[in-house]
């Protein structure tokens, strides 16, 4: 990276100037937020992204109800295993999507109990 000693110089004099203005800073500039709601960060914002794009997987949009399970699953619970179990739910369900048939496996077994042939459901819905 070309530009790897321009942000730590840049960083290292901002944080300098913090350091020399603290008092200013403490008594004077940050009052004048105190009543500004602020955001917290708590993952890459790349896994928010990530989080959000998989949420909209048509499987989750047929359900309003599991999309929003599953994105309150990864904002509250702040642990990475849940967004990854998510994650690879979703990866598992679209290595079974067929190219050719233009569909999805239909993995229930059959009313006798016995393994499924290899089928596609196709359902309809009319209002």
């Amino acid at each position: 990276m070309d530009y790897l000693h321009l942000v730590i110089s840049g960083f290292t004099r901002i944080y300098r100037l913090l350091i020399a203005q603290r008092e200013e800073l403490l008594t004077w500039m940050l009052p004048l937020f105190v009543q500004d709601e602020i955001r917290i960060v708590l993952r890459p914002t790349n896994t928010y992204g990530r989080i959000l794009q998989e949420s909209l997987h048509p499987t989750l949009l047929h359900n309003a109800l599991d999309r929003d399970r599953l994105l309150d699953l990864a904002a509250l619970s702040g642990e990475e295993r849940f967004c990854q179990a998510a994650l690879a739910a979703i990866a598992y369900e679209r290595s079974l999507f067929s190219q050719e048939a233009q569909n999805w496996p239909d993995l229930r077994p059959s009313e006798t109990g016995e393994s499924p042939e290899k089928g596609y459901t196709v359902m309809w819905c009319a209002r």
